[in-house]
């Protein structure tokens, strides 16, 4: 495992700067889904690291306007023959935190989302879980129910963040 690096207080504020804007904006994405197609299906938000930015633009490959964040979706296709087949949520999740490591050299901060089962609750809810490079994590969940009319939003809660491991060895 990696060992986390001493944040300056500057360092901090952007991190979590980053960590909102992964997290607010995987969750825009996935409540749209949601509302559109009546599910959701796990993918990945991630911020690309300010080096990996400078490069885009110096070759410009699609690269962002200078001094905007480079945000991207990554999305894993599901495996299989069967088109009509269960899609297993574990398996797509576990595929996406494989490929973010392959991409963490290029990583500021990543956002995975899940659709998951409050069991205590009763309800399905967006899971996001979010980390930074320098350490800090946050996850969400966002409740909700299918309505006739669309998604009936329950209330958005923090979680604890069970640790994506983009950045471990």
């Amino acid at each position: 495992m990696s060992e986390t690096p001493e944040i300056q207080p500057s360092a901090e504020a952007d991190a979590a700067q980053d960590l909102d804007g992964v997290l607010g904006t995987a969750l825009s994405i996935a409540q749209e889904n949601l509302a559109q197609m009546g599910g959701i299906m796990p993918f990945a938000v991630v911020l690309e690291n300010e080096a990996t930015v400078a490069r885009r633009i110096a070759e410009n490959d699609d690269a962002p306007e200078e001094g905007e964040p480079s945000l991207r979706m990554v999305l894993v296709e599901p495996t299989g023959d069967d088109e009509d087949a269960e899609i297993d949520g574990g398996v797509i999740v576990a595929e996406l935190l494989e490929a973010l490591r392959a991409q963490r050299g290029d990583l500021a901060a990543a956002a995975v989302v899940s659709d998951v089962t409050l069991l205590e609750a009763d309800t399905d809810a967006i899971h996001v879980e979010a980390v930074h490079v320098l350490g800090p994590t946050a996850a969400l969940v966002q409740p909700y129910t299918l309505g006739e009319s669309g998604p009936v939003w329950g209330q958005l809660d923090g979680d604890t963040p069970e640790g994506l491991g983009i950045w471990d060895d």
